[in-house]
């Protein structure tokens, strides 16, 4: 077989046993590696992790261990670790040179540390998803630069600190669900959420935050529970 026409492979829902083979770096060209939903153990081989022409990466719903690998390939625009027991910090560089990726999902880990403010580089992102973590410290920085978010999940961690008002004030946001509940958030809810015309889904609860919820924000449009429990204002 000739290796440099294998351009996918995707054995998702398989019931495969089993690692990553690192032998897959063989494979020069190939650009959508699927292998969710299966019994997948160990960790994800940094030769693969290095392949220069990767496109889609989806491991979830595994049993794999070790850290979040730094990916080499710069054509990237999926990256589903999501339902695994990866643990540890996300890489330093994580969003740099990745500016095609419109998915990164790593919900449900073991994950901890900060998120670096890094990723604001990924100009592409539509969908974050760091939910059901060990994540702490400040809401990464910049996540307001992301004109084409559209779904950001960063529930169920340790995060503190203030809601960014700059997460709330794009011009012509697309920002259709935020999640940030069952965290330790304190402050107040940016009165600039009310801006995000294309908002449908904002859960704040399980948090620590004060004052009362902009009566703008109480549309109709809009989850009716999220401000449960709270004043409008």
């Amino acid at each position: 077989m000739d290796r440099t026409t294998v351009v996918s492979i995707d054995l998702s829902g398989t019931k495969l046993e089993g690692t990553i083979p690192p032998e897959l770096e063989k494979l020069p060209n190939l650009r959508v590696l699927a292998l969710g939903s299966n019994e997948i153990r160990g960790n994800i081989p940094s030769q693969v992790a290095n392949m220069p022409n990767l496109e889609k990466f989806n491991v979830s719903d595994n049993f794999i261990t070790g850290t979040v690998p730094s990916f080499a390939s710069r054509l990237l625009n999926t990256v589903d670790l999501s339902k695994n027991r990866l643990a540890g910090p996300l890489p330093e560089d994580f969003g740099t040179n990745h500016d095609r990726i419109m998915l990164y999902d790593v919900m449900k880990n073991i994950l901890t540390g900060t998120v670096p403010g890094s990723v604001r580089d990924m100009e592409a992102l539509e969908t974050l998803s760091l939910s059901d973590n060990h994540f702490s410290g400040l809401l990464p920085t910049g996540l307001g630069m992301l004109q084409n978010l559209k779904y950001l999940y960063l529930d169920d961690n340790y995060f503190v600190g203030t809601i960014p008002a700059d997460l709330a004030r794009v011009q012509g946001s697309l920002l259709e669900e935020v999640w940030l509940q069952d965290n330790r958030l304190s402050g107040t809810v940016p009165v600039a959420f009310a801006d995000s015309s294309n908002l449908l889904d904002l859960y704040l609860d399980g948090n620590k935050l004060t004052g009362k919820v902009p009566r703008d924000l109480c549309r109709s449009e809009i989850n009716s529970d999220f401000f449960l429990g709270y004043p409008r204002r």
